[in-house]
């Protein structure tokens, strides 16, 4: 059996890329097709423990791949449409409660294997379908380019650079043809929408006034011009990866990546996948009877694909609390280099500059707090459903002006339509909403008005809401240093307790509880900005903790 020094994914991709190079166009088919396969019953035990999906179509599509092993070409009008059919019953992971890595791996095999009958070279497609099972039974194993990226896109150099440079280039693009702004008019004009107390077509007279006929010709410019303008953005996203890069999370990447590269379960696909590149390779030629003897084998133990055990991938509330200073310690660096720029903030020092910014600078924030409260499952769900509530009730109860004129009116209620809804963003459509991840732009405004502050308080007020360095993150800096469990010995006393609690329909205070004639309640702080939990004793403050302790019942 081949037996390689494989220290990495990395290593392996290279092993089988090298091995099956020399094959011929069709035992590299039979391989992706066999990779496929192996893992199909996990589709089908999934497809009927859920009601969902519908196996026979991964089987025909899996059937093409292997006549096409045979020598029987897949046109490319049948590739498409089993390639559709395929990401048709190809289930998405917030539609469903259960763990679907292994179901999505074996979808995106078959894909790989049907690419694979669309050109002569087919060794990375093929690839591609081995490195699925690494996928389906450790998400990990690619960790940490997810979060670069995801903080490049949030990064104030990537919004300037999308603002600065990408914004002239996109209105710069050639004139849309007068054809093909009909064309994209006459299907706008079928589209239902809500107005005038019904639901239905727009009038006709609105599609054709000027500010439709500007907006429809904008989006053909854009449809006509991305290709280009992706290709650009592309490349801005690699480099400005380099600056949030940093030796260290890209060593504790690559360290992350070779743990989960020695977990059980992806030694085990090893195993099996080296087994295969065996069978495979040492078929005598591809042909019916051999690749019938193959099929035959892919349902063994010894081959065949096994959902691995999952550990539980809820985070405490402490995790959440330093994922999230991760972010916002990354944030405020930027916003540093990023202020200190005086000609840029000289630029920017008009009145109606800095209201722009400082909704910016919120918006940021907020997003950051909305994408930690839902980005992570969280094993705390009482906290953050209780938690949620408050922050939406407390908003909804702040009323008042907030001394935006109309101008800044209207561009904040626009800027709310454009705001992210993936990756945090803001989960409303309007500033008057309430809002459920801490305190909005309007909550913050008023509260300012309403302590008598100058206009340019409140918006620098706002600012310092933005910017802050939580004073927790201090005091979680020292407890560790003292190497400390809690804040005092007599919380982490009071936190050992076999206690239940009763809800209370307070926001502020959710739990309570008699001890000794005492009654001790269960506050709720600013988190992620603070710690989870206060506890309080005869309405004296006791010490912060993160988590709610196993041997307390509510």
């Amino acid at each position: 059996m081949l037996n390689p020094e494989l220290k990495s994914l990395n290593d392996y991709q290279q092993f089988v890329s090298h091995t099956i190079k020399p094959w011929s166009r069709e035992r590299r088919i039979a391989l992706a097709a066999a990779m496929a396969e192996r893992w199909l019953p996990v589709y089908e035990t999934f497809s009927e423990e859920e009601d969902w999906g519908d196996p026979s179509i991964l089987k025909r599509a899996l059937e093409a791949v292997w006549n096409c092993a045979l020598g029987k070409e897949l046109t490319p009008k049948d590739h498409l449409l089993l390639k559709n059919r395929v990401e048709e019953n190809t289930p998405h992971v917030d539609d469903f409660a259960v763990d679907l890595e292994e179901v999505i791996a074996t979808s995106a095999a078959i894909e790989y294997a049907l690419n694979c009958c669309m050109s002569d070279d087919n060794t990375e497609d093929v690839v591609g379908a081995m490195v699925s099972g690494f996928e389906g039974i450790a998400p990990g194993i690619f960790t940490g380019l997810d979060v670069v990226s995801r903080d490049v896109l949030q990064s104030s150099q990537f919004r300037d650079f999308l603002e600065n440079e990408m914004k002239p280039q996109v209105d710069n693009l050639p004139e849309a043809d007068e054809q093909e702004v009909e064309v994209l008019r006459q299907e706008l004009m079928s589209t239902p929408a809500a107005w005038g107390g019904r639901v239905g077509p727009l009038p006709s007279e609105v599609w054709e006034s000027p500010q439709f006929t500007e907006e429809i010709e904008k989006t053909v410019k854009l449809r006509k011009g991305l290709p280009d303008i992706l290709g650009v953005i592309a490349q801005k996203i690699q480099t400005l990866r380099q600056n949030f890069e940093t030796p260290e999370t890209k060593k504790a990447a690559e360290q992350t990546a070779q743990n989960v590269w020695q977990l059980p379960q992806v030694q085990d696909e090893l195993k099996k996948q080296l087994e295969l590149l065996e069978l495979v390779g040492h078929m005598t030629q591809i042909n019916r009877q051999e690749t019938k003897t193959l099929r035959q084998k892919l349902t063994s133990k010894e081959i065949a694909g096994t959902v691995a055990p999952r550990p539980d991938p809820r985070m405490t509330n402490e995790a959440v609390f330093q994922r999230y200073r991760g972010y916002i310690e990354i944030d405020l660096k930027h916003q540093m280099e990023h202020e200190n720029n005086k000609e840029l903030m000289n630029v920017m020092a008009t009145y109606d500059g800095l209201k722009s910014l400082y909704f910016s600078r919120w918006a940021s924030r907020y997003s950051r707090r909305n994408y930690v409260l839902e980005g992570f499952p969280m094993l705390d769900v009482a906290a953050r459903n209780a938690l949620l509530e408050r922050y939406s009730k407390k908003d909804a109860a702040v009323q008042g002006d907030p001394g935006w004129d109309e101008e800044t009116r209207s561009s904040f209620e626009l800027s709310y339509q454009y705001l992210p809804r993936i990756d945090g963003g803001i989960e409303v459509r309007t500033p008057y909403e309430p809002h459920s991840y801490g305190p909005s732009f309007r909550q913050l405004c008023i509260e300012r008005r309403l302590a008598g502050d100058s206009d340019q308080d409140i918006w620098n007020g706002v600012a310092q809401w933005a910017r802050h360095r939580p004073a927790a993150w201090e005091d979680e800096d020292q407890r560790k240093k003292k190497k400390l469990a809690y804040a005092t010995p007599e919380l982490g006393e009071r936190l050992t307790r076999e206690l239940s609690w009763r809800n209370t329909n307070d926001i502020d205070y959710p739990w309570a509880t008699e001890v000794a004639g005492e009654t001790w309640r269960i506050g709720l702080n600013d988190f992620p900005d603070d710690l989870m939990y206060t506890l309080v004793i005869d309405e004296k403050a006791v010490g912060k903790f993160h988590d709610w302790p196993n041997c307390w019942h509510r």
